[in-house]
C-alpha cells in the first residue's frame, strides 16, 4: 500500500489501521458538511427568505464545488502508487498536476457562478440565492486544491493533518459566519447571506493555506519534489510494473 518510511501497518490488526487511516477522510467531508450547518444555523437567526435561498442555491452549487473536490482527490491514487514504488521525489509533482486542474478549474466556475447568478436572479427569493450560488462557486478552484493536496497526505498515510486542517477551517467559519452576516457596527456592515458565504469561502481557504504550509516545507521540498511544478500529465498513468498493490482504492 504505501512506503514503510511512511508507516508500519500491524498485521494483526489491519481492521483498526484501516479506521485510523480512513476515518480523517470521512471527516473531511463531514467538515463540509458542518460549514453548510453552520450556515444555516446563523441565516435562520438572520431571516427565513436568507435560510431558504442558502438550502436551494447551496445545494447547487456544492454538487459542482464538491465533484470537482472528489476528482482532484484522485491525487491520492498517484501519490500511494509513487510512494509504494520508492519514488518518493514524484510525489509532489504528480499532485502538482492536480495543482494545474485547480488552475484550469478557473475557467469553468468563474463563468458557471455568473450563469447561476442570472438563473436564479428571476426566482422567488431570487436575489439571495444568486448571490450566495455564486460566491459559493466562485470558490470552487479552491475545493480543488484543497482535494488536491489532501491526496497528498492521504497517499502517503498521513492523515492526521487533514484532520488539523478541517478543525481550523470550520473554527474560522464559525467565528466569521456572524461577524458577516449580522455585522459587527460601526467597523463592519451587515452582509447577509452573501456574508455566510463569504466566511465558508474563507475557512476553505485557510485549510488550503494550512495544507500548503506543510506541502512545500523544506524537508517536503527536497524528499518528496514538492517544488517541481512542471507540467507532466504523463505522471498520472498508472506504472503497474513498478508500484505496489494500493489497498486503498
Amino acid at each position: 500500500f504505501l512506503g514503510s518510511h511512511t508507516m508500519n501497518i500491524p498485521q494483526d490488526n489491519k481492521t483498526q489501521y484501516l479506521l485510523r487511516i480512513s476515518f480523517p477522510m470521512m471527516l473531511s467531508w463531514l467538515s463540509c458538511v458542518l460549514m453548510v450547518f453552520v450556515d444555516r444555523m446563523f441565516l435562520a437567526n438572520f431571516s427565513k427568505e436568507a435560510l431558504a435561498a442558502a438550502v436551494a442555491a447551496g445545494m447547487s452549487a456544492w454538487t459542482f464545488t464538491f465533484a470537482a473536490q472528489t476528482l482532484a482527490e484522485l491525487s491520492e491514487i498517484y501519490v500511494a502508487q509513487y510512494n509504494g514504488a520508492g519514488k518518493f521525489e514524484k510525489l509532489g509533482a504528480c499532485t502538482w498536476q492536480m495543482l494545474y486542474v485547480a488552475a484550469f478549474s478557473i475557467l469553468l466556475f468563474t463563468p458557471l457562478a455568473f450563469l447561476g447568478e442570472s438563473f436564479y436572479q428571476n426566482s422567488i427569493n431570487g436575489l439571495n440565492k444568486a448571490n450566495y450560488f455564486k460566491w459559493l462557486t466562485l470558490a470552487g478552484p479552491f475545493n480543488v486544491v484543497l482535494g488536491s493536496l489532501m491526496g497528498f497526505f492521504v497517499g502517503q498515510g498521513k492523515t492526521f493533518i487533514i484532520t488539523k486542517a478541517f478543525i481550523l477551517g470550520n473554527l474560522v467559519n464559525v467565528i466569521l459566519d456572524p461577524l458577516f452576516i449580522f455585522g459587527f457596527e460601526p467597523i463592519l456592515d451587515s452582509h447577509g447571506i452573501t456574508g455566510a458565504a463569504i466566511a465558508t469561502n474563507i475557512g476553505l481557504i485557510s485549510q488550503c493555506l494550512y495544507l500548503a504550509y506543510f506541502f512545500f516545507s523544506k524537508e517536503n521540498k527536497e524528499k518528496l519534489g514538492t517544488a517541481k511544478f512542471s507540467f507532466r500529465p504523463s505522471l498520472l498513468k498508472a506504472d503497474r510494473k513498478s508500484t505496489r498493490l494500493n489497498s486503498s482504492h
